[in-house]
Protein backbone atom coordinates (compact mmCIF):
# COMPACT_ATOMS: atom_id res chain seq x y z
CA UNK A 1 0.00 0.00 0.00
CA UNK A 2 1.30 3.52 -0.90
CA UNK A 3 0.95 6.54 1.20
CA UNK A 4 -2.23 7.13 -0.31
CA UNK A 5 -3.60 4.13 0.94
CA UNK A 6 -3.76 2.61 -2.45
CA UNK A 7 -2.49 -0.86 -3.20
CA UNK A 8 0.56 -1.80 -4.96
CA UNK A 9 -0.28 -2.98 -8.09
CA UNK A 10 1.43 -6.77 -8.47
CA UNK A 11 4.21 -7.10 -11.00
CA UNK A 12 2.78 -7.24 -14.24
CA UNK A 13 2.53 -10.73 -16.58
CA UNK A 14 4.95 -8.55 -19.02
CA UNK A 15 7.40 -7.88 -16.05
CA UNK A 16 6.84 -11.74 -14.80
CA UNK A 17 8.32 -12.62 -18.42
CA UNK A 18 10.87 -10.47 -18.47
CA UNK A 19 12.43 -11.70 -15.01
CA UNK A 20 11.84 -15.17 -16.14
CA UNK A 21 13.60 -14.64 -19.51
CA UNK A 22 16.69 -12.90 -17.09
CA UNK A 23 16.87 -15.99 -14.72
CA UNK A 24 16.51 -17.88 -17.57
CA UNK A 25 19.85 -16.32 -19.15
CA UNK A 26 21.56 -16.45 -16.09
CA UNK A 27 20.93 -19.92 -15.84
CA UNK A 28 22.56 -20.56 -19.38
CA UNK A 29 24.84 -18.71 -18.82
CA UNK A 30 26.09 -20.25 -15.31
CA UNK A 31 25.53 -23.56 -16.98
CA UNK A 32 27.97 -22.37 -19.79
CA UNK A 33 30.75 -21.21 -17.56
CA UNK A 34 30.46 -24.47 -15.29
CA UNK A 35 30.96 -26.09 -19.04
CA UNK A 36 34.30 -24.08 -19.76
CA UNK A 37 35.92 -24.32 -16.98
CA UNK A 38 35.24 -28.04 -17.08
CA UNK A 39 36.35 -28.45 -20.05
CA UNK A 40 39.28 -26.47 -19.38
CA UNK A 41 40.18 -28.74 -16.12
CA UNK A 42 39.88 -31.90 -17.89
CA UNK A 43 42.44 -30.82 -20.67
CA UNK A 44 45.19 -29.35 -18.96
CA UNK A 45 44.83 -32.29 -16.00
CA UNK A 46 46.00 -34.66 -18.34
CA UNK A 47 48.64 -32.25 -19.33
CA UNK A 48 53.01 -33.30 -18.21
CA UNK A 49 55.44 -34.78 -19.61
CA UNK A 50 55.10 -37.97 -17.50
CA UNK A 51 52.09 -38.21 -19.48
CA UNK A 52 53.69 -37.36 -22.89
CA UNK A 53 54.15 -40.91 -23.62
CA UNK A 54 51.68 -43.00 -21.84
CA UNK A 55 48.34 -44.19 -23.96
CA UNK A 56 47.49 -47.13 -25.67
CA UNK A 57 49.25 -47.17 -29.54
CA UNK A 58 46.52 -47.13 -32.09
CA UNK A 59 48.15 -46.27 -35.50
CA UNK A 60 51.65 -46.94 -36.45
CA UNK A 61 52.12 -47.20 -40.14
CA UNK A 62 55.33 -47.10 -42.33
CA UNK A 63 56.06 -46.59 -46.04
CA UNK A 64 53.05 -45.91 -48.42
CA UNK A 65 50.59 -46.13 -46.02
CA UNK A 66 52.40 -43.52 -43.89
CA UNK A 67 53.03 -41.46 -46.82
CA UNK A 68 49.14 -41.27 -47.82
CA UNK A 69 47.93 -39.99 -44.20
CA UNK A 70 47.53 -36.28 -44.17
CA UNK A 71 49.69 -33.91 -41.94
CA UNK A 72 46.55 -32.37 -39.64
CA UNK A 73 48.29 -29.36 -38.82
CA UNK A 74 50.48 -26.50 -40.24
CA UNK A 75 54.10 -26.88 -40.20
CA UNK A 76 56.31 -23.93 -39.83
CA UNK A 77 57.10 -23.32 -43.66
CA UNK A 78 54.94 -22.36 -46.36
CA UNK A 79 55.89 -25.15 -48.49
CA UNK A 80 54.52 -28.39 -47.91
CA UNK A 81 56.32 -30.74 -45.83
CA UNK A 82 57.38 -34.44 -47.43
CA UNK A 83 55.41 -37.13 -47.22
CA UNK A 84 55.66 -39.29 -43.95
CA UNK A 85 57.95 -42.38 -43.85
CA UNK A 86 56.38 -43.04 -40.49
CA UNK A 87 53.34 -42.30 -38.78
CA UNK A 88 51.77 -43.12 -34.76
CA UNK A 89 49.40 -42.53 -32.92
CA UNK A 90 48.58 -43.05 -29.19
CA UNK A 91 45.50 -42.56 -27.12
CA UNK A 92 44.77 -42.15 -23.64
CA UNK A 93 41.79 -40.45 -21.85
CA UNK A 94 41.46 -37.08 -23.24
CA UNK A 95 45.21 -37.01 -24.79
CA UNK A 96 46.01 -37.81 -28.13
CA UNK A 97 49.72 -38.15 -29.03
CA UNK A 98 50.79 -37.70 -33.03
CA UNK A 99 54.13 -38.21 -34.57
CA UNK A 100 55.96 -38.07 -37.84
CA UNK A 101 58.67 -38.81 -39.13
CA UNK A 102 60.21 -38.22 -42.83
CA UNK A 103 63.41 -39.65 -43.67
CA UNK A 104 65.39 -39.51 -46.57
CA UNK A 105 67.28 -42.01 -49.13
CA UNK A 106 69.59 -42.85 -46.62
CA UNK A 107 67.06 -43.29 -43.95
CA UNK A 108 67.86 -40.82 -42.09
CA UNK A 109 65.50 -38.07 -40.55
CA UNK A 110 64.89 -34.99 -41.91
CA UNK A 111 61.66 -33.57 -40.66
CA UNK A 112 59.59 -34.96 -37.63
CA UNK A 113 57.32 -33.27 -35.58
CA UNK A 114 55.26 -34.09 -31.93
CA UNK A 115 51.53 -33.35 -31.59
CA UNK A 116 49.97 -33.53 -28.04
CA UNK A 117 46.36 -33.10 -28.41
CA UNK A 118 43.97 -32.71 -25.13
CA UNK A 119 40.91 -32.78 -24.39
CA UNK A 120 37.39 -34.66 -23.80
CA UNK A 121 34.99 -35.64 -25.61
CA UNK A 122 37.33 -33.65 -28.13
CA UNK A 123 40.93 -31.76 -28.17
CA UNK A 124 40.52 -28.57 -27.28
CA UNK A 125 43.81 -27.53 -26.46
CA UNK A 126 47.32 -28.54 -28.30
CA UNK A 127 51.09 -28.61 -28.44
CA UNK A 128 53.41 -29.34 -30.86
CA UNK A 129 57.06 -29.67 -31.71
CA UNK A 130 58.73 -29.51 -34.77
CA UNK A 131 62.31 -30.91 -36.39
CA UNK A 132 63.72 -30.29 -39.84
CA UNK A 133 66.83 -29.30 -41.32
CA UNK A 134 67.36 -25.93 -39.84
CA UNK A 135 70.68 -25.73 -41.44
CA UNK A 136 69.16 -26.14 -45.70
CA UNK A 137 68.51 -22.88 -46.97
CA UNK A 138 65.50 -24.02 -48.75
CA UNK A 139 64.21 -24.81 -44.78
CA UNK A 140 65.18 -22.04 -43.00
CA UNK A 141 62.28 -19.58 -41.25
CA UNK A 142 62.02 -17.47 -38.32
CA UNK A 143 58.98 -19.44 -37.16
CA UNK A 144 59.61 -21.06 -33.78
CA UNK A 145 60.09 -24.96 -33.77
CA UNK A 146 57.39 -24.83 -30.90
CA UNK A 147 53.48 -23.85 -30.59
CA UNK A 148 53.76 -23.49 -27.01
CA UNK A 149 49.55 -24.14 -25.73
CA UNK A 150 47.01 -23.64 -28.43
CA UNK A 151 43.17 -23.44 -28.18
CA UNK A 152 41.13 -26.02 -30.92
CA UNK A 153 38.06 -23.64 -30.79
CA UNK A 154 35.76 -26.22 -32.08
CA UNK A 155 37.01 -28.61 -29.87
CA UNK A 156 36.37 -26.25 -27.04
CA UNK A 157 33.06 -25.23 -27.94
CA UNK A 158 32.07 -28.55 -28.44
CA UNK A 159 33.35 -30.17 -24.68
CA UNK A 160 31.69 -26.76 -23.61
CA UNK A 161 28.36 -27.48 -24.52
CA UNK A 162 28.60 -31.09 -23.96
CA UNK A 163 29.35 -30.20 -20.14
CA UNK A 164 27.24 -27.26 -20.29
CA UNK A 165 24.50 -29.59 -20.67
CA UNK A 166 25.43 -31.99 -17.95
CA UNK A 167 25.77 -29.50 -15.22
CA UNK A 168 22.06 -27.97 -16.58
CA UNK A 169 20.71 -31.91 -15.66
CA UNK A 170 22.19 -31.74 -12.60
CA UNK A 171 21.11 -28.37 -11.43
CA UNK A 172 18.02 -28.17 -12.66
CA UNK A 173 17.20 -31.73 -13.62
CA UNK A 174 15.38 -32.70 -10.59
CA UNK A 175 13.47 -29.15 -11.02
CA UNK A 176 12.32 -29.83 -14.11
CA UNK A 177 10.98 -33.71 -13.01
CA UNK A 178 9.53 -32.17 -10.20
CA UNK A 179 7.29 -29.69 -12.37
CA UNK A 180 6.33 -32.42 -14.27
CA UNK A 181 5.36 -34.79 -11.69
CA UNK A 182 3.29 -31.51 -10.61
CA UNK A 183 1.76 -30.50 -13.62
CA UNK A 184 0.33 -33.94 -14.42
CA UNK A 185 -1.10 -34.66 -10.83
CA UNK A 186 -2.67 -31.45 -11.33
CA UNK A 187 -4.23 -32.76 -14.61
CA UNK A 188 -5.47 -35.92 -13.54
CA UNK A 189 -7.14 -33.62 -10.52
CA UNK A 190 -9.00 -30.97 -12.53
CA UNK A 191 -10.23 -34.45 -14.12
CA UNK A 192 -11.66 -35.83 -11.12
CA UNK A 193 -12.99 -32.21 -10.13
CA UNK A 194 -10.52 -31.86 -7.27
CA UNK A 195 -8.25 -28.92 -6.74
CA UNK A 196 -4.94 -29.13 -8.59
CA UNK A 197 -2.96 -27.98 -5.73
CA UNK A 198 -3.97 -29.77 -2.77
CA UNK A 199 -6.78 -32.36 -4.60
CA UNK A 200 -9.77 -30.98 -2.44
CA UNK A 201 -12.72 -31.35 -4.28
CA UNK A 202 -14.20 -28.14 -6.03
CA UNK A 203 -17.26 -26.57 -6.45
CA UNK A 204 -18.47 -23.73 -7.17
CA UNK A 205 -16.11 -21.14 -5.63
CA UNK A 206 -13.15 -19.56 -7.99
CA UNK A 207 -10.84 -20.54 -5.26
CA UNK A 208 -10.48 -23.64 -3.50
CA UNK A 209 -12.06 -24.06 0.16
CA UNK A 210 -9.33 -26.09 1.51
CA UNK A 211 -5.90 -24.15 0.18
CA UNK A 212 -7.20 -20.94 -1.24
CA UNK A 213 -5.72 -21.90 -4.45
CA UNK A 214 -7.56 -20.21 -7.34
CA UNK A 215 -9.41 -23.09 -9.37
CA UNK A 216 -8.11 -24.26 -12.84
CA UNK A 217 -11.17 -25.56 -14.83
Amino acid sequence: MNSDGVPHAGPTTEAKRRRLNVTHLIAILACLAIGLAVSLLVAISVMGPERAWQGNQIVNVQGPAAAQMAIMISTPHTKPWPPASQWSVSRTFAHLHYHYWHRDSGRQPTHSFEAHLYGWPMPCLMNAQFWWPWNDPQWKTSTPDQTGVEVLPGGLVLDTMCFAVAAAALLFGPLFVRRGIRAAVGRRRRTRRQCASCGYPIGASPTCTECGSAVTP
